[in-house]
């Protein structure tokens, strides 16, 4: 049985939220206390997670390397950096993995894979992200949705605001059937 060692507090960045590291791995991260979330500049997972399904599946590169720390599976050869408590997080990691990311700036989202463009087309196109998916996906079921249920709906998207959803995020004009 491994003894656990319990997360030193390194300095708090503003009221209700604190950044720590643990003193074993080196990981550290930012509490906030604000929203309950957790930042770091690692890609992680649930300790119950399992790393050889996230290789198998693409998600991390097999060569990575894993640390588990305070109930996260860490691939310390990953940094992405999406805020500037990712960046405070970043900055006091001393876990000896990536701390260079490539684009700090952008959130996972913004993130974008370019891809060949089809025949015929000039434009390059891109893979949506999940983000986008999703966005896309509520964009095509309310064009689908009879207007009266739309009136009942309070708080999504008009039709309108669906038809331009899809066409900057396909290039093409909405199906509507």
């Amino acid at each position: 049985m491994t003894a656990r060692s319990s997360p030193m507090f390194v300095r708090e960045v503003r009221p209700y939220v604190a950044l720590f590291r643990d003193p074993k791995t080196g990981i550290a991260w930012v509490e906030d206390g604000t929203t309950g979330l957790g930042h770091t500049a690692h890609a992680n997972i649930a300790s119950s997670g399992s790393v050889a399904q996230m290789k198998r599946r693409g998600f991390w590169n097999k060569e990575d390397r894993a640390v588990r720390s305070h109930g996260f599976i860490y691939n310390i050869d990953s940094c992405i950096v999406s805020n500037d408590l990712d960046r405070i997080a970043r900055d006091a990691c001393r876990c000896g993995g990536a701390h260079k990311c490539d684009d700090p700036v952008l959130a996972y989202k913004d993130r974008v894979r370019e891809r060949r463009p089809a025949a015929g087309d000039s434009r390059p196109r891109r893979t949506l992200t999940v983000f986008e998916k999703h966005r896309l996906k509520i964009a095509r079921d309310t064009l689908r949705m009879p207007d009266a249920i739309l009136g009942v709906m309070g708080g999504g998207m008009t039709k309108e605001q669906a038809r331009k959803v899809i066409r900057e995020l396909t290039g093409r004009e909405p199906n509507t059937r």
